[in-house]
């Protein structure tokens, strides 16, 4: 028992105010009477599983001695790596990974210390940063199965590996959960084998899925008729949910579309059935049902993405309303290609109105108000000078920078980072994670994170601070900061892309790297500019090294836009391949000094009890912090570099470019090895300014 029973209700440091007595993790010890100091006679467990950052131990004069805590999860490889410039975006990635191997022991829970459930929406989202860190081969096969293991006669998954009977109003009734959670398993199986490959791992789980859709299928129209009543018409009414028909982007600071993400994840699953039934129809191992399935699959996908473009379309938009902008909104449809190519442009663009917006919000959370109450006069007014805060009627408020912020839910992160980056707008994707502004991952570090938040508010009794639900920035900066994924369609991890979005200019990120691995080696990437003073130049020099591994199938995406016109770049290989393993060394090397000497986020706030003020504190920390490639290490200085090869970008006929004569070819082939790729003259633009609409 507590020493003083009024303990919670003094909502101190460690013993907070509970939300119905699930937040506060304790160990209690039972000492002998006559003893009370001898802990190593408690009777209580001798091993104990906890999430913390940080332990108190209370009721006795002096801590017991001998006490320490061991970091463990499942046993898998790590082998994917990213870093750039720029620590904000560097913590974004590094809060991911901090909490996904906080959260991988035997299944992959949404946080550790508290529900510990194997949610399917959570990943859904950020599988793709998983698979990217980690080698899942096995890990993920066995979350596969937790979900077919426990799925019911009649076809339905849940929306968690086992049944707990949540949130069954969002599902479809017979123990299925929403569509989005309950459809991770044809998903993840479908991620599974463009990772690795395992033929035999789709044929056993192809069944378990075909049953999903097909229950999916009898009960889909009828339950989105009971939700929303819009079945027959063109959703006029509709403004979005608040989670009472559906999770869909779950958390997000934007009000919601569920009828979308109920109905894309609907089409997700027949397309994932159909893939499925493609891949065994090549291995020679499909019977005459198995590719009618998969004809009926392709058939139910298109008929879902025509159902979703005919009630969203509206003139050069894609949302239920003109004007009204959802989560996830546009970027959803025009990711996933279900907006007609002819018309992607113009939704792109109105969609930036709001995506690339310079608008700013207030926000009116509880724990934002409070931390504003107590605060100087004079840090006010300096938050109030960057515009961090504002102030309207009911006083000083968070500000909402949406140019410089992300808000997106556990859906959108991904949808909205990865189809600026795509399209075109990657400096805008830039702005947003690299932001010091809430919402965002320099707010969480702000407030001493180590770990993803499962919200982009401060929440201090019921929320987690250690759930990697938003970490789909970590594959975002690997493929797209730095420039290195598998291809979209490979299996086994053969196929890769590497395709640097090198900025437009230097404010947020001047080098990036990262390493994929794969089943045949690792396959990395690193790019830099060089040779001029980033602030004053008008043109700089690119310098992108490339590693292919034995085995894989290399396609080099070059980076076309403006910045690309009249520049020049040429590739040269490695004749005979380097000491790489010596470059890794001093690379992890240097960076360890770095870390150590905490060259990373640089702030935090603190609370004095005693003022009762919140104050900023300028305290380094590792997290965050940057550190150069092993591909520009020093020992590589001596490669012998073949003469180079000429590549020409058109500046008249944008996004396309020739190589070797090709015009028509807009990827570059690489046979396995080191590339060193150089682009002269590449042209720095000023940021656009922040304004209403972009």
């Amino acid at each position: 028992e507590s020493k003083d029973a009024n303990t919670q209700e003094r909502a101190g440091a460690c013993y907070i105010k509970e939300h119905e007595g699930v937040m506060t993790q304790r160990d209690i010890f039972m000492a002998p009477k006559d003893k009370p100091e001898l802990f190593a006679e408690a009777k209580t467990t001798l091993f104990t599983s906890h999430g913390f950052r940080f332990a108190e131990v209370c009721c006795t004069e002096e801590p017991p001695a001998d006490v320490y805590s061991v970091l463990y999860r499942t046993a898998f490889q790590e082998w994917g790596y990213f870093d750039s410039s720029n620590v904000n975006i560097n913590g974004a990635y590094e809060l991911t990974k901090n909490a996904l191997n906080s959260n991988m022991q035997g299944t992959q829970t949404d946080c550790p210390h508290r529900e510990r459930l194997q949610y399917g929406g959570d990943l859904v989202a950020n599988s793709p940063s998983s698979m990217h860190m980690f080698d899942l081969s096995a890990f993920y096969r066995k979350v596969v199965h937790d979900w077919t293991e426990t799925q019911f006669s009649n076809g339905a998954y849940t929306e968690t590996s086992t049944w707990h009977d949540l949130l069954a109003d969002y599902g479809f009734g017979e123990g299925s959960g929403e569509t989005v959670w309950a459809s991770l398993p044809p998903v993840l199986t479908v991620r599974h084998m463009q990772h690795y490959g395992d033929i035999d791992f789709v044929r056993d789980t192809f069944s378990h899925h075909v049953e999903w859709c097909q229950f999916l299928s009898s009960k889909f129209e009828k339950a989105i008729q009971g939700w929303f009543g819009y079945a027959g018409d063109n959703l006029e009414g509709y403004w979005g949910s608040e989670n009472e028909n559906g999770l869909g982007d779950w958390l997000s600071l934007q009000t919601i579309d569920t009828y979308l993400t109920h109905h894309a994840f609907y089409m997700a699953t027949a397309r994932s059935i159909a893939y499925m039934a493609h891949m065994l129809e090549k291995d020679g191992s499909a019977d005459e049902g198995t590719s009618f399935i998969g004809k009926e699959a392709r058939s139910l996908a298109r008929k879902i993405k025509d159902h979703i473009t005919t009630k969203y379309l509206n003139d050069n938009t894609y949302q239920v309303q003109k004007g009204w902008d959802l989560s996830p909104g546009p970027d959803l449809p025009i990711f996933t290609r279900m907006v007609p190519g002819k018309k992607r442009c113009d939704i792109l663009r109105n969609w930036l109105q709001f995506a690339g917006s310079g608008h700013d919000e207030s926000w009116h959370g509880d724990e934002e108000k409070l931390f504003m109450n107590h605060l100087s006069s004079k840090t006010s007014k300096a938050l109030l000078k960057k515009k961090i805060i504002g102030e309207d009627e009911d006083g000083m408020l968070m500000n909402r920078r949406f140019r410089h912020s992300t808000s997106e839910g556990i859906l959108g992160v991904r949808y909205s980072l990865k189809t600026l980056s795509d399209f075109g707008f990657h400096n805008i994707a830039l702005t947003r994670v690299s932001g010091d502004n809430f919402p965002g991952f320099a707010y969480m570090m702000s407030f001493n994170a180590t770990t993803m938040w499962e919200t982009w508010w401060r929440s201090e009794d019921l929320y987690s601070r250690n759930h990697p639900m938003l970490g789909a920035v970590a594959e975002w900066a690997s493929s797209s900061v730095a420039g290195v994924s598998l291809a979209p369609t490979t299996t086994g991890g053969k196929d890769l892309l590497f395709w640097p979005r090198i900025p437009t200019n230097a404010d947020v990120v001047v080098y990036a790297s990262a390493t994929q691995g794969t089943k045949r080696g690792d396959a990395a990437i690193a790019w830099r500019f060089e040779g001029v003073k980033l602030k004053s130049a008008r043109t700089v020099k690119v310098r992108i090294r490339i590693l292919a591994p034995p085995g894989s199938n290399a396609l080099f995406r070059l980076p076309i836009y403006g910045c690309a016109y009249n520049a020049t770049a040429t590739v040269s290989y490695a004749r005979t391949l380097p000491g790489l393993d010596t470059a890794k060394l001093n690379a992890a090397s240097t960076c360890s000094s770095r870390r150590k000497s905490k060259n990373g986020f640089s702030y935090n706030w603190e609370y004095n009890s005693e003022t009762e003020k919140w104050h900023k504190s300028l305290n380094k920390k590792a997290i965050g912090t940057p550190c150069a490639s092993f591909l520009f290490d020093k020992s590589l200085a001596d490669t012998n570099w073949s003469d180079s090869k000429l590549v020409t970008f058109k500046p008249e006929v944008p996004f396309k470019r020739s190589f070797d004569g090709d015009e028509s070819d807009k990827l570059v082939e690489l046979t396995p090895g080191l590339y060193d790729i150089v682009i002269e003259q590449w042209k720095l633009q000023k940021e656009i300014p922040d304004q209403p609409g972009y």
